[in-house]
């Protein structure tokens, strides 16, 4: 399910955990963590937008070379925001020489960083991510070159490993031309787009009334342009957060933003409260109702829905 949708957006673990929860059968949180951390079937690791992601491992060299299309532009992004391109580049290759095969938590990766390049890397930089340290934006282009990816936690504490020693890399060239035949041009409403030539005789239903609860930064909505078709644009969600209605856990009607919804453990029991922007019918609500017993079940507890008010807080 993982590769069906692209990566798993995982900025919040809780989250990536309840994106694949709500899309694979009867797993739960603990199959997503055996999957990172025991299997290593999946990887965590800098993916689309240089965010942290979940992808299959035997997938994560094809993204990482999708990635490195990017190097060009992002070169030319950082330098007009003041970076030291041969600065970035010196703990780019530091990155790479440092990580092994053996986990390193992230203030151990930082001082020797610091020990082996100097004190730009622990510097804060306000010109290209607010008042951040530059080093961790080389991580994602560490990342890219299949130097590194995430590791087990530690105490608390992220931690990085080689990702040839923790899943396997090879190359791939990061020119797909070689895609070309598999995938079908069509337009939508005017709009140029591309598919997978295998996917044109799928069959499809229109999303009608169907409702969906998904979390905070669900792939969907972070992936679903035009934006005023999935949001209206006057909508209370919209207001909240303009742009994007990735920062909340969002109630779908018809595949629109039509609420938002909160959850919170009390106990042995996963209070879920939806707050839907519309009339709803009984056959939704009862669908809302399976919906939250299903996201309880994915982080192992009882579920408990109510139906109020949600305040739209962002998750940033």
């Amino acid at each position: 399910m993982a590769a069906d949708i692209c990566g798993v957006h995982a900025q919040v673990a809780a989250s990536s955990e309840l994106m694949l929860g709500v899309r694979v059968r009867d797993i739960t949180r603990r199959d997503v963590r055996e999957a990172l951390w025991e299997k290593r079937t999946l990887v965590k690791t800098v993916g689309l937008r240089g965010t942290l992601h979940l992808f299959p491992a035997a997938e994560v060299p094809v993204w990482m070379a999708a990635n490195r299309l990017r190097f060009p532009a992002e070169e030319k992004r950082v330098v007009k925001a003041g970076i030291d391109a041969d600065e970035l580049n010196s703990v780019i290759e530091a990155i790479s020489d440092i990580v092994g095969a053996e986990p390193i938590t992230r203030p151990e990766l930082e001082a020797r960083l610091e020990e082996r390049v100097g004190g730009w890397a622990t510097s804060t930089n306000q010109g290209w991510a607010g008042n951040y340290k530059n080093w961790p934006m080389a991580l994602g282009w560490a990342a890219s070159l299949g130097s590194v990816c995430y590791g087990p936690a530690q105490g608390g504490r992220s931690t990085f490993v080689r990702l040839a020693d923790w899943s396997g890399w090879r190359d791939v060239d990061p020119d797909f031309g070689e895609l070309a035949g598999e995938l079908a041009e069509v337009e939508v409403e005017g709009s140029r787009r591309w598919v997978l030539r295998r996917d044109l005789e799928a069959d499809s239903e229109p999303a009608g009334d169907c409702v969906h609860l998904l979390p905070h930064f669900d792939v969907f909505v972070v992936g679903s342009h035009p934006r005023e078709q999935l949001m209206d644009p006057a909508s209370s969600v919209a207001h909240a957060s303009p742009g994007t209605a990735a920062t909340f856990a969002v109630l779908l009607v018809g595949g629109r933003v039509g609420g938002v919804w909160e959850r919170k453990p009390v106990g042995r029991r996963l209070r879920i409260r939806v707050d839907a922007h519309m009339p709803l019918s009984r056959r939704q609500r009862d669908s809302i109702a399976e919906q939250a017993e299903r996201i309880a079940q994915v982080v192992e507890l009882k579920g408990e829905l109510e139906f109020g008010e949600v305040s739209l807080r962002r998750h940033l």
